[in-house]
């Protein structure tokens, strides 16, 4: 029968849109497996790099040996010189074919990953939204709102992670620059994420809200709350909901740092702390929290005996109507370099409030004084041991490798305000729209301890 003809047609079509999903799933896996052993050989290429450096120091010693002694020595140093460094070039050559090919798997998942997502939200949603205008004329029953919603679950997820997985991958080049192809295969991967993402969000709203009141069901509702209906693990709220709270944060207040390149952004506790270890003491970034929707958070390094890495607990939106991000970060003067190594003053200081000199006396207005508020994070001033703001000491950090013709690069009773989050429940708000500017804001021109913050 043609309905029965309609029935098989419908379950081939969901069958390959499974069996995509679970190639989809598997090469982001091993793209993940990937990432892992380019790390892994990456830092094992840096503490090479790092012994090259001691011999060379060593060289440097020599004369202050007797010649016989120093001709013995030299001859051995410039042995183990020559043999670390003809394998540093075979190893840098080799790194970086690992981001290349890590960069062309990138570029085959996203490709299937945008026909998956054309089928679905331009072919089966388009399908399903008629088999609804049909049901509600007295057609049959149209029972795939389930089955769609689980597939942009796994869209949303699958994209996800691929998008960390480049960021990631960036930051490694970042970290270590090689001459070639990859910065620009990045930047592209990059472009084409953001758009998925993009469409993703936005068809999800603008579509589904239509057809709302076109088959007078909440269908548009269902499906794209039916979204939100699993909570992220270990948290009281959904991808999406902790997704537009940092659109709102961006759009509002941090925009002009965005597009500047000075947030970071997407990346986990972890993986902030694992960008930092090789930097000097003072450096920090800028990511969005993953325990508070809207939040954004600094992690910056101060090897302390107490910790080696330090994360503030993260400001929202209220936070910054009453202090900029750019006046809050002028104020604590141990954070000196924005990650990889970009000086604090030139990055922030054009967003700077202008604040009058001490000298000069703050005027009354109507018999009152106005105040000034700062900045201040108690517990890092006492754990780090410094007295004063501006009085901390910070270690030279020795340069680190970058195979390239430049000489060097750098690796790259409390107030209920502030208190030491255990990353606990957080109070949603659930009128966002996540479809706001989510084009505008991802398209930048450029590339479980939090300490409280408090104000005085």
């Amino acid at each position: 029968s043609p309905a029965g003809s309609l029935v098989d047609a419908m379950s081939q079509k969901h069958l390959q849109i499974n069996q995509t999903f679970e190639e989809l799933r598997l090469i982001t896996q091993d793209s993940e497996n990937e990432l892992k052993k380019l790390q892994q050989t990456q830092e094992y290429f840096i503490i090479q790099y790092q012994e090259n450096m001691r011999l060379q120091a060593q060289f440097s010693q020599l004369s202050q040996l007797g010649p016989q002694e120093r001709l013995s020595r030299e001859t051995t140093l410039q042995q183990k010189k020559a043999s670390l460094e003809a394998w540093l070039h075979r190893e840098a050559q080799t790194l970086q074919q690992y981001r290349v090919d890590l960069a062309e798997k990138h570029q085959k998942t996203l490709q299937l990953l945008r026909k998956q997502q054309t089928t679905i939200l331009d072919d089966e949603l388009i399908q399903w939204k008629r088999r609804q205008q049909l049901a509600g004329n007295g057609g049959p029953p149209e029972g795939t709102l389930d089955v769609l919603q689980t597939w942009c679950e796994k869209l949303a997820e699958i994209i996800w992670q691929n998008r960390q997985q480049i960021r990631r991958a960036e930051h490694l080049c970042q970290q270590l620059p090689i001459p070639g192809p990859v910065e620009e295969m990045l930047s592209e991967l990059n472009g084409t994420i953001t758009d998925i993402i993009s469409a993703l969000v936005t068809s999800c709203t603008q579509r589904l809200c239509c057809l709302t009141s076109a088959t007078r069901l909440e269908a548009g509702a269902l499906i794209f709350w039916g979204f939100q209906q699993e909570n992220l693990p270990g948290r009281n709220y959904t991808f999406w909901q902790w997704f537009d709270g940092v659109m709102e944060v961006l759009k509002k207040h941090l925009k002009p740092h965005w597009n500047d390149g000075a947030i970071l952004g997407f990346v986990n506790k972890q993986q902030a702390h694992d960008l930092l270890i090789n930097k000097p003491d003072g450096t920090f970034l800028l990511r969005f929290s993953d325990s508070e929707i809207g939040g954004i958070t600094i992690a910056w390094k101060f090897d302390s005996s107490e910790r080696m890495f330090w994360n503030l607990m993260p400001f929202t939106t209220r936070d910054f109507s009453i202090r900029s991000l750019a006046d809050r970060l002028g104020d604590l003067s141990y954070l000196i370099y924005v990650f990889p190594d970009r000086p604090k003053d030139e990055v922030f200081s054009k967003y700077y409030t202008p604040v009058l000199c001490e000298s000069t006396p703050a005027k009354a207005v109507d018999g009152y004084v106005k105040p000034q508020i700062k900045q201040v994070v108690p517990e890092f001033v006492s754990a780090s041991g410094d007295s004063a703001p501006g009085g901390a000491t910070y270690m030279d950090q020795a340069p680190s490798p970058a195979v390239c013709s430049q000489p060097h690069y750098n690796m790259y009773t409390q107030n209920p305000d502030a208190v030491l989050d255990p990353e606990g429940d957080f109070d949603l708000d659930d009128t966002m729209d996540v479809a706001r500017h989510v084009e505008e804001l991802l398209r930048r021109p450029v590339d479980s301890q939090w300490i409280p913050h408090a104000q005085s």
